[in-house]
């Protein structure tokens, strides 16, 4: 749902190397973390942890998030700066709305750039993987009981071979300085703050109705509460346009 993490903007020479298409420019993260609340404490964030020691650049909401950020704007820049996408499947995993949101997003960039999704299988079978999505059961996974050694190495046999497929060129000269660009006026600190201000009230409004989804629901109780979701989200998205227009 979301760091001080190692050098998050490092890497600078990636602007004079061209990229293949499952490593581009714009990468920041090695890898993103998609999961439960839930598998935090038995599996997701040792795994994290042990990453980041490692010297791996990890998007996972614990480092990555900080107070006042807009969850799904940041979730989204999360997604199109990792290469590689980690999808720690659970039966918690499977009733959550920002999960199945962020799977979306790496299925979407897979079609584009080509195998990005990592499927992890946590305490789940492969009928209830299938049942979830039957495109992911058909995909080689690796399972959480194989240990986090297991999976890091793994990982790294994956990372390297990406490197190792990048062709270096030349330097990319950039376009010589013309005229100094005027100084973008300041926003108005009270606007800033009233567009902040309803962003986060949006927040709270849908992680109270995530709440409510994770009760026992009727059918069409769910479907108006999905409703009401996509509307906040639709207005925290309006709320976030205006506040970059400022």
């Amino acid at each position: 749902m979301n760091e001080k993490f190692v050098n998050p903007l490092a890497h600078k020479e990636q602007n004079l190397i061209s990229r293949d298409s499952n490593m581009t420019a714009t990468d920041e993260y090695d890898v993103f973390i998609s999961h439960a609340s839930e598998d935090k404490e038995d599996f997701v964030r040792p795994l994290a942890e042990e990453l980041r020691k490692r010297g791996y650049r990890v998007w996972y909401d614990e480092f990555s998030l900080n107070w006042g950020d807009s969850l799904s704007s940041s979730i989204d820049k999360g997604i199109s700066q990792s290469k590689l996408g980690i999808i720690v499947l659970s039966r918690n995993f499977f009733q959550k709305r920002w999960t199945k949101r962020e799977l979306e997003g790496f299925v979407s960039k897979e079609g584009t750039n080509g195998k990005v999704i990592l499927p992890i299988w946590h305490q789940v079978s492969k009928k209830e993987v299938s049942d979830f999505s039957p495109i992911l059961a058909d995909k080689l996974a690796i399972n959480s009981s194989q240990g986090i050694d297991y999976v890091i190495s793994k990982l790294v046999d994956i990372l390297t071979q990406n490197s190792a497929n990048l062709p270096v060129t030349s330097p990319v000269k950039l376009p010589t300085k013309t005229a100094e660009t005027p100084p973008r006026k300041a926003p108005s600190n009270a606007r800033s703050e009233f567009y902040k201000k309803r962003i986060v009230a949006k927040q709270e409004e849908l992680v109270a109705i995530e709440s409510q989804l994770e009760g026992v629901l009727s059918h069409v109780d769910e479907l108006k509460l999905n409703k009401q979701a996509e509307g906040i989200m639709k207005e925290i998205e309006e709320l976030e346009t205006k506040l970059n227009q400022l």
